[in-house]
């Protein structure tokens, strides 16, 4: 279950409607969410709708061996599902994700 953290603030009636505090002092603002992608939201709404347009892969042989490798792990993922007597080929998703975050 996700856990989300919010931090109190003062009551909606200490504030006046621009923002400010009853003692004239700006009141610091920001985003809510926070877009964790910051700057490469762009990029990364950019790779997203690349992925979104693409068209399936036919499932035939690749020459480029890392591709290939995917494809015959597809097919075996694929042929798992059909000799359990799945109804559809949607495959579940994993509880967690493993990943390598780099700091760069």
């Amino acid at each position: 279950m996700e856990e989300k953290y919010f931090r109190a603030i003062e009551a909606p009636s200490a504030l006046d409607l621009d923002g400010e505090s009853g003692e004239g002092e700006k009141k610091e603002s920001a985003p809510w969410p926070r877009d964790w992608l910051g700057s490469r939201r762009a990029a990364f709404d950019s790779a997203v709708a690349l992925v979104k347009a693409s068209q399936p892969h036919s499932g035939e042989g690749s020459t480029d061996p890392e591709i290939d490798s995917w494809i015959t792990d597809a097919r075996a993922l694929v042929s798992e599902l059909q000799q359990r007597g799945a109804k559809s080929n949607v495959l579940p998703a994993p509880p967690t994700f493993s990943f390598v975050a780099s700091c760069s």
